[in-house]
């Protein structure tokens, strides 16, 4: 199993690449916190590589444009591994497959800005099944 989720905040404006096949890259980094005991509680600060893919990173470029806020993200855990000009590299970061706006950048949760949250799911009104019939439902 490889399922990751962390919040942080975003380090910068979310970076969109659009490529000719016509498929959207968001590349990102969040601050993440981490709490140890070493003499005194103090926190370590890490820095994590991200990246979404279509509909999700697209909807966090138009809404998180400025570079700031607090994410949740779920996702899951890549490593990149390539050599060049005779050295190993290796980069490890997350792929993204669901982003929560928790907080804007000003820590206001997120629900005190309505331009910033992604777009409402349809309505059940308008899914092509209709609405349900929750009497016929078996359980």
């Amino acid at each position: 199993m490889n399922n990751v989720s962390i919040t942080g905040w975003l380090t910068k404006p979310p970076e969109l690449n659009r490529y000719d096949s016509g498929s959207l890259k968001a590349k990102f980094s969040l601050k993440v916190y981490r709490n140890y005991q070493k003499s005194g509680e103090q926190k370590q600060v890490s820095f994590i590589l991200c990246e979404a893919w279509g509909k999700i990173a697209e909807n966090l470029c138009n809404h998180k444009a400025d570079g700031k806020g607090e994410l949740g993200i779920t996702g899951e855990l890549i490593q990149d591994r390539w050599e060049k000009d005779g050295q190993k590299h290796s980069k490890v970061y997350i792929n993204a497959t669901r982003i929560d706006y928790l907080r804007d950048g000003d820590n206001k949760p997120q629900g005190d800005n309505p331009q910033a949250r992604p777009p409402a799911p349809e309505p059940v009104e308008n899914h092509p099944h209709g609405v349900p019939d929750y009497d016929e439902i078996p359980f």
